[in-house]
C-alpha cells in the first residue's frame, strides 16, 4: 500500500498587502539546535560580543525541568535585550529565540533573525536546525458581542450565532500540514494578559495564535524557509479576519488575489 501525503492547508493566495497597523501582540521565532551542553555552564561570549551593539543587556537565568523518576535537570537561559527592552534574544543549550512585542514588519524581523543565525554559528557548532518555527499572536480589540464582521464566519460559528450564549472562554486548537512543513492554529476568546505591568487583569478578546514550522532545516535554507513560513501565516491570518478588522488595520491590497 502506498502512503499518501497528508492534505495541506488550503487557503486563498493573496497579492501584496500594505497595512498602517496590526494586531500582533507577540512575534517569536524559535530555532531549535542540537544540544550544546557547554551553554549550561559557560556564557556564549563570542555570540554576546557579535550582537552587543543591538542587544547590550545580558541576563542569565536558570530553568529547572523535573521528570518523574529522575533527578531535576537545570539549564541556563542566556538572555540579551536591547536598551528599551523591546527585543529579547535567548540562547540556551537547545534553542535560540527572538521575541518582540513591538513588531515593525517582517523585513526588520527577518534581518534580525539572520544576524542572530550568523552570530551564533560557532557556539552552536552545527550547520542545521532541529526545527525552525515562526509564531504570531494576534489579539483583536473585540469581545464576543462585537465579533460579527471582525472574524471569518467559518472560524467560530457558535460564537457568532449565539449557540453557546455568553461565554467567558472559547478556545480551539487545529494542527495540520502546509507546503513548507506544519502549523498549529489556536484561536478563540480568552482573557488576554495586560501589556502594562501592574495592571490588575486583562480583558477578554479574540486571539489568533499561529505557529508555522518545519523540522530538520539546513542552515543555508533557513532564511528562505522563514520567508515561506511568514507568507503562509499571513495567508491564514488574512482568511481568518473579516472586513471590520481589515478596515481597522488600514488594509490595502496592491496585487490581485488568486485562489489556491
Amino acid at each position: 500500500m502506498i502512503d499518501e501525503k497528508p492534505a495541506t492547508l488550503k487557503i486563498p493566495k493573496i497579492g501584496e498587502i500594505t497595512c498602517s497597523r496590526d494586531f500582533i501582540q507577540t512575534a517569536v521565532c524559535e530555532l531549535r539546535i542540537p544540544t550544546v551542553l557547554e551553554l549550561d555552564s559557560t556564557p556564549p561570549q563570542k555570540f554576546a560580543k557579535a550582537i552587543k551593539r543591538e542587544y547590550p543587556v545580558y541576563s542569565p537565568s536558570k530553568d529547572v525541568a523535573v521528570n518523574f523518576g529522575s533527578s531535576p535537570y537545570t539549564s541556563t537561559r542566556h538572555t540579551f535585550t536591547d536598551r528599551k527592552q523591546r527585543w529579547v534574544v535567548t540562547f540556551k543549550s537547545s534553542a535560540i529565540t527572538l521575541e518582540t512585542a513591538h513588531y515593525q514588519g517582517f523585513e526588520d524581523f527577518h534581518a534580525r533573525l539572520m544576524h542572530i543565525v550568523s552570530a551564533s554559528k560557532e557556539e552552536r557548532d552545527s550547520d542545521f536546525f532541529v526545527r525552525a518555527g515562526l509564531r504570531y499572536i494576534n489579539v483583536l480589540p473585540v469581545g464576543q458581542e462585537d465579533l460579527d464582521g471582525w472574524i471569518n464566519k467559518d472560524l467560530a460559528p457558535p460564537l457568532l450565532d449565539g449557540t453557546f450564549g455568553s461565554v467567558t472562554e472559547f478556545w480551539q486548537s487545529v494542527r495540520g500540514s502546509t507546503e513548507s512543513g506544519g502549523y498549529t492554529l489556536r484561536h478563540g476568546l480568552k482573557e488576554i494578559a495586560p501589556r502594562q505591568p501592574g495592571a490588575e487583569r486583562g480583558s477578554i478578546n479574540y486571539a489568533l495564535d499561529m505557529d508555522f514550522y518545519r523540522d530538520d532545516v539546513e542552515e543555508n535554507e533557513v532564511g528562505t524557509l522563514l520567508q515561506s513560513l511568514h507568507s503562509e501565516a499571513f495567508r491564514l491570518f488574512a482568511w481568518a479576519v473579516d472586513e471590520k478588522a481589515r478596515h481597522y488595520m488600514g488594509w490595502k491590497q496592491i496585487g490581485k488575489s488568486e485562489d489556491v
